[in-house]
Order: C-alpha cells, then sequence, then structure tokens
C-alpha cells in the first residue's frame, strides 16, 4: 500500500469517527438514546423497536464509533439453602424498598467489566450479607422478555447456587430477607417480578428430576453443586 492510499484511509477512518460523534452526541453520555428502527442509531428519543415498549442501555463505543441499544443485562439467584428437620429447599427471597414492590429473588444488574457470577456474588453479598465465591454460581436459564421489567427491557440471567450458611442481612435495596420453601405454596403474585416466580418453578422441576433430593432431614445438601 502507497503512502498516498494509506493517507486517504487514514482521512476516510477519521471522518467516519467525527460522524459517528456528530450522530452519537459530542460526549457520548450514559443517558443517550438510541434509534433502532433505521440502519443509523441517534441521540433522540425513539430507542426502541417495539411501540411504547421499554428502553434499554445505549452507547457509542470510542474505539469504532459503532452506536448501540440493547436490553441492560441483570442477574437473579436463587440460593438453595437446607434447613433441619425438613428436607425441602428453602430460598431466601428479599422484600424491595423501591417500585416494584414486594417479594423479589436477591440480584441486580452486571457492572461493565463483570461477569453474571461475579454480579451474582455482588448481588446476593449486599442484598442478603451472605457471601459465595463468584465460582460457586452457575447459570440456569436466560429471562430475555421486553416487557419482563416496566422500567426498561432487561434481560436477566437467573443464577442458582447451594448456601452452607442462612444467616441473612438485609441490605442495599431490600427492606428485609427471609428464607422460603421452594415447592408449590409460591405464588406468582406474591412476587414484584412475575418471572421470579417462573424461575423458581424452573428450578424445583429441574430439582424435582434429581434421583435424590437436594436436601437431607438434618439440613445438609446432598451434593456441593446443583448440577453436576
Amino acid at each position: 500500500m502507497n503512502g498516498q492510499m494509506r493517507g486517504a484511509l487514514n482521512i476516510a477512518a477519521g471522518l467516519s469517527m467525527v460522524i459517528a460523534a456528530f450522530v452519537c452526541g459530542r460526549h457520548w453520555p450514559s443517558t443517550m438514546r438510541c434509534d433502532t428502527n433505521g440502519i443509523v442509531m441517534h441521540g433522540f428519543e425513539n430507542d426502541v423497536p417495539i411501540k411504547n415498549g421499554p428502553k434499554g442501555s445505549c452507547w457509542c463505543g470510542e474505539a469504532d464509533g459503532y452506536c448501540l441499544c440493547t436490553p441492560s443485562l441483570s442477574i437473579d439467584a436463587a440460593l438453595i439453602v437446607c434447613v433441619r428437620g425438613c428436607n425441602i429447599p428453602h430460598i431466601p427471597v428479599v422484600m424491595r424498598l423501591n417500585v416494584p414492590l414486594g417479594e423479589a429473588l436477591p440480584g441486580g444488574y452486571v457492572n461493565v467489566g463483570e461477569t453474571v457470577e461475579a454480579a451474582a456474588s455482588r448481588e446476593v453479598k449486599e442484598e442478603i450479607g451472605v457471601h459465595i465465591d463468584s465460582s460457586a454460581f452457575e447459570q440456569v436459564h436466560l429471562y430475555s422478555s421486553p416487557f419482563r421489567d416496566h422500567r426498561r427491557h432487561g434481560a436477566a440471567q437467573f443464577m442458582t447456587t447451594i448456601a452452607h450458611e442462612a444467616k441473612l442481612k438485609a441490605g442495599d435495596d431490600a427492606k428485609s430477607a427471609r428464607l422460603r420453601k421452594l415447592d408449590s405454596s409460591l405464588k406468582k403474585e406474591d412476587f414484584a417480578f412475575p418471572d421470579h416466580y417462573d424461575m423458581l418453578m424452573k428450578l424445583l422441576a429441574l430439582l424435582d428430576n434429581r434421583t435424590r433430593p437436594i436436601c437431607t432431614q438434618d439440613g445438609t445438601a446432598t451434593e456441593s453443586r446443583v448440577f453436576v
């Protein structure tokens, strides 16, 4: 490649970055809105592909100037706790301080640069005061309905693990925390997010397919991991 051609390519690359900066906004703020009904994404209010649908997360990359709107990624975690005198597994739930009100699984948004396992470990520690290493969490299912959360389009990775401690201490945006039996006594209307009930029913079905119960009558777990 000769110098003249290389110079032309550099000029073209520079112009594309200038155009991207103009399209996305001078400083690429985190609150920027994007338009997903065309080829380019820009800084106007119409940033969702579904009419009257929820917004997601939008940004422009500094490396390539590409602008993107995508669902906000979060995690919800079901900790399996075995309780002495009962072979039915229990799970911690929190009562939310903020809207939507109601009970929920411990969880929250994944930080940039964080894995879903690390996010699960952090959120569980913040919301119910239980420390579990990120390597102990297992992915169950991804819930991604655009309307699962009225606040924005969010995709929630459902995580699970076996907890060998159950000393709950509510924190962060949790008003209180308690253990509930993972069985048919759970009702969808109990939960701030209806698909938290769906998550638990999916987990219950997976546990019911095991060759032996996950919890024994003396309160110990029969396995070190849920999926072995």
